[in-house]
């Protein structure tokens, strides 16, 4: 592992740190490398309009000092969605239960990550009603 690749890394993305568009990235890129701490602390502050502040190795995924004000993503199905697969990931079965029955009642034909809601209602001996 040379970790000069990393800082380049870091220092190419730079310029893109502040957009929105970078943090969901994040997210997606946590989850799939199973690091989810990260993302659902990335998902919650982008729900909540609070601080991204996240390390991984000493580096940080924020931007500038770690910091990016957001919350435009309260109503995000997507982040909802990301939340509850991170808790599933996490053995949190309760906090994804509570996350997937939220999104399907809010959204009842939604399809994604249904497998992952039937496994936790699996899990916890309950059905939806």
């Amino acid at each position: 592992d040379d970790p000069s690749i990393d800082q380049e890394v870091e220092e190419l993305l730079l310029p893109v740190t502040e957009h929105w568009m970078y943090h969901f990235f994040c997210v997606h890129v946590f989850i799939e490398n199973k690091v989810n701490e990260n993302a659902i602390a990335i998902i919650e502050k982008l729900a909540n309009g609070n601080v991204v502040e996240v390390e991984e190795d000493g580096g940080d995924m924020g931007g500038e000092n770690g910091a990016t004000s957001l919350g435009f993503f309260v109503q995000s199905a997507y982040l909802q969605s990301q939340l509850a697969m991170a808790y599933y990931d996490v053995r949190d079965y309760d906090s994804a239960h509570e996350h997937f029955l939220a999104l399907s009642e809010r959204e009842p034909y939604r399809l994604d990550h249904m497998d992952a809601f039937s496994n936790v209602l699996y899990v916890k001996d309950q059905k939806v009603a």
